[in-house]
């Protein structure tokens, strides 16, 4: 027995992982090994359900966390989730105790307290406390020395006002009266007649239309003394009302829509799309559309699939920026939008594609590579809108009887990951074929390729294969990893590491200690299952189910 133990102490030192957390266990606050941004999640934050007027910031309690809106700066900051701590990002109510600066939140699984001077969240979950029997907590309320919860059955519970364990409410524990948030700031009287930006409407029953006759109903509002009117609405987000002025606007901020399995980078900011459901409903939170954050002007721009005739679908699988043009790979064909001509195009099999169901796109000398269920496509990008375009075969009837995955371009050399192993494609040459030396994944499910310098890392159902092109030798342990046992969906490489979004995490190599570590939403996550990666200098996006997360990998001050 002694000697087995060594055996496997030896495979792990060898393999060079370092296990991240239990993913499966609540998340009971702040993760302390990370500072306060090192992990933000920007999720579906359209449908406010309530609202909390603090010292520096105005918060809005949504269904894609809390968001912070600087009133003194005009301008957001970044969003409180399960990132930063919260139990979950489904608020129900929020409220700030001026008594002692404490931000309090009530989500779908807890009450959480958050602590300014420590920047952290405290987590106290409802089935520990014994309360779900009388339902949702509908409004927090404050004494000098006590929180109370009211629940929709008309219970009372409270705690200390700094948090702790839930207790049926005394009304003569303090004598004090109690300022209650929640339900109680639900909307109440007459509205102002608001005017409101070109192509939207504000109608006296409470409700915003557009002229695509969405409507999205006021769903929470405060009034500060400074004459402004900060609301929520369901579907729209949050708004800002001068009531001197009856001037309504919009604060957009967030995705559009909270799947997130697509993200590009391009010179201003960053698309990010995923797998969302076409609806009619501006208030059902499966309603699809494409996000573009313009981190420069720092505006969010959204695009629906109903209005543009060109975008074929709002479900994209992914996305890739070659100059002034956004691909994006859905499962009905290709579109293109071109940013500085404000168009948008589309490729079908109508127009030579093998088939609709786009996987990937790969920009090589002003020719667009296409992968899909039906192989590899090519297309020179200039003859796109014009009666010259060709839409041509790559790899012949071999590549077209297979599904290709995912595609990355090294140099001259176009890499495939497909159902039956690698393919590799000569672009100078226009040869290709399948990789067939027995020291790789010969003849196995490939489903992710990337490259960085002359190194082609590629996901397999039996985890990594790393292979060097100079040296035309297939790296061993710890690059080499079968340890990982889960599906990869996306990889990302440069000098300092290699990422692999899975369906279990995050898993990243650390070149310089040559050793595995592993990330889930107990590190800051939004979910587990992590369809996309993207490397962007310091930081990395990922996207998930739960939304898109951005994490500070290269913090100095810190060893993973």
């Amino acid at each position: 027995m002694k000697s087995m133990s060594r055996v496997v102490v030896l495979w792990l030192f060898m393999m060079g992982v370092s296990w991240g957390q239990n993913s499966d266990l609540p998340i009971r606050g702040t993760n302390t090994k990370y500072e306060q941004g090192d992990w933000i999640t920007y999720g579906q934050t359209r449908f406010v359900t309530s609202i909390a007027l603090g010292q520096q910031f105005v918060y809005f309690g949504t269904t894609g966390g809390i968001t912070r809106y600087d009133y003194w700066k005009n301008e957001w900051e970044f969003p409180f989730t399960i990132s930063s701590g919260l139990a979950d990002n489904s608020i129900k109510t929020i409220a700030f105790d001026e008594n002692t600066s404490l931000l309090w939140a009530v989500t779908e699984t807890a009450i959480s307290v958050y602590t300014p001077s420590s920047e952290q969240w405290a987590n106290y979950f409802l089935e520990d406390r014994g309360v779900t029997a009388h339902g949702d907590i509908v409004a927090i309320g404050f004494t000098q020395s006590s929180a109370t919860f009211e629940f929709n059955d008309g219970y009372l519970f409270s705690c200390s006002n700094t948090g702790g364990w839930l207790r049926p409410y005394d009304s003569n524990y303090d004598g004090q009266n109690i300022q209650w948030a929640g339900y109680h700031q639900a909307p109440k009287g007459e509205y102002p007649h608001y005017f409101m930006d070109p192509g939207y409407f504000f109608l006296l029953n409470g409700t915003i239309q557009d002229d695509r006759l969405h409507k999205a109903p006021i769903t929470v509002r405060l009034h500060d003394k400074w004459f402004k009117s900060w609301i929520g609405s369901w579907g729209m987000g949050a708004l800002l009302g001068n009531t001197r002025e009856q001037q309504l606007s919009f604060l957009n901020y967030g995705l559009f829509s909270r799947d997130v399995r697509a993200i590009a980078l391009d010179k201003n900011g960053l698309w990010v799309g995923g797998e969302n459901r076409n609806t009619s409903s501006i208030q059902d939170v499966n309603l699809a559309g494409l996000t573009y954050w313009n981190q420069v002007t720092e505006k969010w721009l959204y695009y629906e699939s109903d209005f543009i005739p060109n975008l074929i679908t709002d479900e994209v699988n992914r996305m890739t920026v070659a100059g002034s043009n956004l691909f994006c790979a859905t499962r009905f064909g290709l579109s293109i939008f071109n940013k500085r001509q404000n168009e948008w195009t589309k490729l079908t099999t109508f127009d030579g594609l093998n088939h609709e169901n786009i996987f990937d796109v790969a920009v090589h000398n002003g020719v667009a590579y296409v992968a899909s269920e039906g192989g590899l496509n090519a297309f020179e990008i200039r003859a796109l809108r014009t009666d010259t375009l060709e839409v041509y075969l790559i790899g012949g009837d071999d590549l077209k009887l297979s599904r290709v995955l995912d595609i990355e371009i090294n140099e001259n050399l176009l890499w495939a990951a497909t159902d039956y192993g690698i393919y590799v494609y000569n672009i100078e040459e226009d040869t290709g074929g399948f990789v067939d030396d027995v020291n790789g994944p010969v003849g196995e499910r490939i489903t992710a390729v990337t490259a960085f310098k002359s190194e082609v890392w590629f996901g397999t159902s039996r985890g990594i294969f790393p292979y060097d092109i100079e040296k035309k030798e297939w790296l061993g342990l710890p690059e080499k990893n079968f340890s990982i046992d889960a599906l990869i969906y996306e990889m990302a490489a440069d000098k300092h590491s290699i990422w692999a979004a899975t369906d279990q995490g995050v898993y990243k190599l650390n070149r310089r200690l040559r050793n595995w570590v592993h990330y889930t939403k107990q590190d800051g996550l939004s979910g587990n299952t992590v369809r996309a990666v993207l490397l962007d200098g310091d930081y990395v996006w990922f996207g998930t189910p739960e939304g898109l997360t951005l994490f500070y990998w290269n913090d100095p001050n810190r060893v993973d």
